[in-house]
This record gives structure tokens, sequence and C-alpha cells, in this order.
């Protein structure tokens, strides 16, 4: 194959020929094949270009031999066109060859299409915009696979996930280590850096790919109606990149990858020098520290000529000021009611009005409340419960006979005890306690005595009634109806009288 020669050799060849060097001289004394030579040679004497007292110029030396070339037959010639719509669709030069050598039954290797396509094919080239980012203007996201180490506590090694967030502007990322790609995770990182960096960036510019919860977000509204919470408390923009475009949050795929070549390769040696195989997760939270403290603060940036805390330091007064209180991440999720009006989430049950039995609802859950929402408007709100399986259940969301219901119940009485006051606590308490004799239909009376006489007074009774040690229903009606709670307490053997009038025995 003849050798590629640059326009100005081919013009030096041209001056050695015309000043009477022989086609082997030539090659000794510039290296380069005797057919390309005689090519030269043949197209300098067709063009008449030996008997001009000038040299052709590089460009009509390009021209020709570019034409010369066109006019030759090749079998690539044969699916130029596919060729063309290969390199158009994107396919790889490795690809395009195999697909070339099938069609043609040819054994072509890749260098030769290579040099065929970009000889014939002159494609547009795709043109690259670089942009200037102001300072405090742009922060990018991402997670990286760092490969498996072993976590205390753990019996196997565990996947291990680098969470970078990088400022466009002074190149300065937060790096945080972590076990998996979940929300609360994600969310958590996010908080973090904005910490560390001591503000907030105008936008953050996440991936919807790779970040198992960056592709929840995109698809699934809650998981995206939780980023979008966490971006109006701290004030940023949320700006993800296209599908498949990672090259719209270049800067943070870079840095990923330099953490994995120039970082991991030596931790990963120094934990072998330790007898480590599979390196430690702890470890490697400190040596990473040390190493961007050591060498990627201090390197200098290129095309920039500063390091990165240097760029920083200019970029510090732009960012916008952190909020008062640190964000408590919010949980969104879908559940179905029950027949019994209640929910369950996270191993806890939340009841609903019963009228939405079968619907489906929204759950937003922090680390204190959960809201339910239907259609995104809010129907109840309870504190969350902390026990697994635990329950929060509000009365008023039940059937109209419910509260009836609860009241039949011991535990039911002693709630509706405890509204109307201690002393009817004390009294219901007694009676359900009572051995022997079921105490509870009694009890549920006296409750039932605050719809006649309201609490204040029932309370009051209630305390007479322990004062005088005549806990049931009849004697607490009694002290009601005569207003016995009013008077000065009346002493125990006073209180006796004969049941005959006292001119009895004169009958």
């Amino acid at each position: 194959m003849a050798q590629r020669i640059l326009p100005m050799e081919r013009r030096d060849i041209i001056r050695r020929l015309k000043l009477g060097q022989g086609i082997r001289e030539i090659k000794r004394e510039t290296g380069k094949c005797k057919q390309s030579i005689r090519m030269l040679r043949d197209t300098a004497v067709a063009r008449g270009w030996m008997d001009q007292p000038e040299l052709p110029s590089e460009e009509e030396i390009r021209r020709t031999m570019d034409a010369l070339f066109e006019e030759r037959s090749h079998q690539l010639d044969q699916i130029r066109d596919l060729l063309k719509t290969w390199k158009e669709t994107g396919y790889t030069y490795v690809v395009m060859t195999r697909l070339a050598n099938k069609r043609l039954k040819s054994e072509y290797n890749e260098i030769t299409v290579r040099r065929y396509v970009q000889r014939h094919l002159r494609l547009q080239p795709t043109a690259v915009i670089r942009r200037d980012f102001a300072p405090g203007e742009v922060a990018e996201v991402d997670f990286g696979f760092m490969g498996l180490m072993t976590v205390p506590g753990e019996v196997r090694p565990k996947k291990v996930w680098l969470f970078s967030l990088r400022p466009c502007f002074s190149r300065k990322p937060y790096r945080e280590l972590v076990l998996d790609q979940e929300a609360q995770t994600f969310f958590r990182c996010h908080m973090n850096g904005f910490e560390y960096f001591g503000g907030v960036f105008e936008k953050i510019v996440c991936d919807n790919l790779k970040a198992a919860v960056i592709k929840a977000s995109m698809t699934d509204p809650l998981v995206n109606r939780s980023y979008r919470m966490l971006a109006e408390h701290y004030g940023f923009l949320i700006n993800p990149c296209l599908p498949g475009h990672p090259e719209h949050k270049g800067g943070v795929e870079r840095d990923v990858q330099y953490v994995k070549k120039s970082f991991l390769p030596e931790f990963l040696e120094e934990q072998r020098e330790k007898g480590l195989e599979i390196p430690d997760y702890l470890e490697a939270k400190g040596s990473l520290r040390k190493w961007e403290r050591e060498i990627d603060d201090v390197h200098e940036v290129k095309y920039i000529g500063q390091t990165p805390v240097e760029l920083f330091k200019q970029e510090e007064a732009f960012l916008k000021p952190m909020p008062a209180g640190r964000w408590d991440p919010v949980e969104w999720r879908v559940s179905v009611v029950g027949d019994d009006w209640r929910i369950q989430v996270l191993k806890g049950f939340y009841s609903v009005p019963y009228e939405l039995i079968g619907q489906r609802v929204h759950v937003c859950l922090n680390s204190v409340q959960v809201t339910i929402y239907r259609d995104f408007k809010p129907i109840a709100v309870h504190p969350r419960v902390r026990k697994p399986w635990g329950k929060s259940i509000l009365a008023e969301h039940g059937p109209k006979r419910y509260q009836e219901f609860l009241q039949m119940t011991s535990e039911g009485t002693r709630k509706w005890a405890a509204f109307l006051g201690p002393n009817v606590v004390e009294v219901v308490t007694r009676l359900l306690a009572r051995k022997g004799v079921d105490g509870l239909r009694p009890a549920r009376n006296i409750c039932g005595l605050a719809k006649k006489f309201g609490r204040e007074r029932l309370d009051a009774a209630c305390r007479r009634a322990l004062e005088w040690d005549t806990l049931n229903y009849q004697s607490i009606r009694n002290i009601l109806e005569k207003h016995l709670a009013e008077e000065k307490p009346v002493k125990q053997e006073e209180s006796f009288r004969f049941s005959r009038a006292s001119d009895f025995a004169k009958l």
C-alpha cells in the first residue's frame, strides 16, 4: 500500500526529481516508498510540473493528488452509501469493518476502512461549544461505582459508590463514599455538600440514567416531588440532562473517572500491602480525604493556571446563603386504603376517612409527621409511629357509630374517661378492675352522664363518690341531680337515718 505523504513532503520530492535524483536515492534520503515516489513522478510529468521554473504550491499538489485518489476505484465504493449511513448513525469503525467484510466477503482491517471513510466521506464534523460558567452558577452531581469493600458489621463485601457534587467554575468537588443510591442517600449527600461549601449554587445538573434515584425522579412524580421539595428548601434550580447525554454534565463525569484512575489504584495497592485483597470501607473514606488535600486541591487546573482551592475562594462569595434549618428529608409512597380505613406505610398504620376505602392515596413521610393526600390535597395528618407496626387512628375518620363502638370496649371506655377528667378515670379504673362483677356497663353509663351534666360536673361528682366510697352509677347520678358535689362533705356516720317514721312504734 502506498504511504500517505504530506503536501510539503510531496513538494520536496518533486524538487528532488527536478534536480535529477533517482527514485532509489530519494527513497534512501526521505524514507518514502518507491511506489509513492513513482506515482508522484508520473503525476508531475503529466501536469507539466517538471518543465515549469517554479515548484507547484502545496495546495495545488494536494488538490491534484486528492482528485487522483478519487478517480481510482476501490472495492469499498460498492457500499459507499452504506458506510456513510453507518457513520452518521454512530457505528464504530470496528463495527463498520465487520459489516463491510460480511457484505463484500473481504478481509479489510479497521485502519483501511477508517482511511477510506475519512478520505472519501467528508462528513460534517460535530462542533462542541465550551461554556464559561460564572462563579456560583452551576454544579453537577453524579454517582460512580468504586467496587466492593468490606464494611464493619457486614458479613459480605458491599458495593461502594462515589457521590460527587462538582462546581463548574472552581472544579473543587464535594465527594462522599456511600453504600447505595437510594433517595434518602441522594438527598443527604446534597445537604452535606451544601454545608461543605457553606452555600448553595444557582443550578444543579443531575443525571437521570446512571443513578437509580435520579432515573426514578424523571419517571416517577413522587420521587421528583421530593427532589423539588429539597430544591425549594435550599433555593436551587434542578436542571436534569437529557437521557443518553452524559456530556451535558461532563465535568462531574470526568471527576468520577479522575478519582477512579488517580486515587483508587494507589489506595488498592496500599490495601494489598496490608494483606487486604478487598479494601476497607472506612479506610477508603479517610484515604480519599487525604488524597484530596495532598493531590487534588493543589493541582493546577488545565488552561486555567490556578488550583481548585484558589478558584473556590473566588466562587465562595457568589454562593446563595444557606437556609435557617436543615431540610427534613421526605419520602413519598402510594398506598391503598383497606377495609379498616387504614393504610400501611413503612411498618406503620394510619387512618384516613372511611369514605376512601379501596382508593389510592399518596403519603408524604418525614422524620416526625405523616401527611396523606388524595389528588395531592391533604386529607389526614398523623404523628409518625415509632414502634414497628404501631398505629395512629383518629376516631373522626371512622364510620358514624365508630365512637359508640369504641365506648363498648374496656379500652374505649378508658379513653373516653380520660377525655372527661382525672376523677372519672379513677372511678372507671376501679370499676373495671373489680373481680367477680363486670364493671364495663356501669363504667360506660357513668361516662354517659357527661352528655347531660357536662364534663366538669361529672368529674366533681366522681371526686365526691371517691370520698364517700360509693362507686356506682346510681350514687353518682344522685350526686349530680341533687348538686351534692357543690356542698361540704358530710361525715359518714351522720348520713345514716331510720327507714321508718319516728312515730312508727305508737301505731
